[in-house]
């Protein structure tokens, strides 16, 4: 294949990336393998900052980052729960 200049009736692609800087339940439960519920509750309890922009809130990425910071990282097996939950 040679270089060759681009003719007038072909057409360059161009594609942009947009980070967004905020996210409103649905999405940033999405992002994070959980529910909009539970990031709403998190909300109502503090444990999550959020801000209101316009009527809606949101949380930004700074403040996603730092509530996923507070978790303990885990491994190994979880305890037992419901039928598996032993007596």
């Amino acid at each position: 294949m040679r270089n060759r200049p681009i003719r007038p009736h072909e057409h360059v692609q161009i594609v942009i990336g947009i980070q967004p800087k905020a996210f409103r339940p649905p999405a940033l439960a999405a992002m994070v393998g959980t529910t909009a519920f539970f990031v709403e509750e998190c909300w109502r309890d503090g444990s999550l900052k959020f801000k209101i922009i316009g009527s809606a809130r949101v949380s930004t990425i700074e403040q996603i980052d730092m509530w996923l910071a507070s978790f303990e990282e885990q491994s190994g097996t979880l305890p037992g729960r419901g039928k598996y939950l032993r007596r």
